[in-house]
């Protein structure tokens, strides 16, 4: 008796485990550019952007230095596997920029008239937590992106979860080089 009480404790652990991690693909929704004429197969050493903090906007670097490091590392990693190598500034052909935003949250349908110092909160709001993941590539001596690829999802906690930001990453970067 205490062996299934124990176990169905666990089934519904890992249920609501699971319930708060989703990697699903219809849970994030890519969309990428790329100016037209630039050939990025036979451009392969990069850089991070010159002017950021290793590729991150300074804002994200401060508020989330543990998820911007990671992201560093995942694009290093999905670079490589496409044959692209991180170089110094001086070598670099491309330069690579991220931006990241775990969450944020929106209040659709708010009722703005209905709020007081009591209830700060809009009457008849939910609130929606949105999170977004923005990798821009731009050539070498170029201040603009020749290619940007944004992934986007909404869900609880979106963007702070390791499987959640690898499963971004990878799907951004799948968009890369376009063919």
């Amino acid at each position: 008796m205490k062996w299934t009480k124990a176990l169905y404790v666990l089934a519904v652990l890992a249920l609501a485990a699971g319930c708060t991690v989703s990697t699903a693909s219809k849970d994030l929704q890519v969309k990428s550019w790329s100016k037209p004429g630039v050939d990025f197969i036979h451009l392969t050493a990069y850089a991070w952007k010159p002017g950021t903090d290793r590729g991150s906007a300074a804002v994200a670097s401060s508020r989330f230095p543990g998820l911007v490091d990671h992201i560093r590392r995942l694009i290093v990693n999905e670079m490589s596997g496409r044959g692209f190598k991180l170089t110094g500034a001086s070598k670099a052909e491309l330069w690579v920029s991220f931006i990241v935003v775990p969450t944020a949250a929106s209040r659709p349908g708010a009722d703005l008239e209905n709020t007081s110092p009591m209830n700060p909160r809009p009457i008849g709001s939910s609130y929606e937590r949105t999170g977004f993941l923005q990798v821009s590539i731009g050539v070498a001596g170029s201040d603009t992106p020749a290619w940007t690829g944004t992934v986007t999802g909404k869900s609880a906690g979106l963007l702070r979860h390791a499987e959640q930001v690898e499963a971004a990453v990878h799907r951004v970067l799948a968009e890369f080089p376009p063919l």
